[in-house]
């Protein structure tokens, strides 16, 4: 294999990688954004409690890897919905992306830290 070629495949490689990294990191940050919506109101006292049993589950899967699996509905949409809403949404960002102006920062807080991937 000629140095070019070689640099190419390392590039292509990178490319891969860095996709992958940020489908998963934005399925990440939707989940964790989605679980802070606020909290129900308590049940009237006199009623008894059930466990939540979902109704349907719908997967995010890009690149043929579940990401996450969605079970409960949000802001009016059905976990099929967002799901499939989701996947567009990676779709579409994965095809426009260029590795060249991708960027990730450490970011930390004090009970909580993580990554946060950005393609200016």
């Amino acid at each position: 294999m000629q140095r070019s070629e070689l640099r190419d495949a390392a590039a292509a490689f990178r490319y891969r990688i860095a996709r992958v990294l940020l489908a998963g990191m934005l399925a990440l940050f939707a989940e964790v954004a989605a679980a802070d919506e606020p909290a129900a109101a308590p049940a009237a006292a006199n009623t008894t409690e059930t466990a939540f049993t979902p109704a349907e589950e719908a997967p995010i899967v890009v690149w043929n890897r579940t990401l996450i699996t969605l079970r409960s509905p949000f802001g009016g949409l059905t976990p099929a919905q967002r799901a499939e809403a989701a996947e567009h949404r990676f779709r579409d960002g994965l095809e426009t992306m260029r590795p060249e102006r991708l960027s990730s920062t450490w970011v930390q807080t004090d009970d909580a830290s993580g990554g946060d991937a950005d393609s200016v």
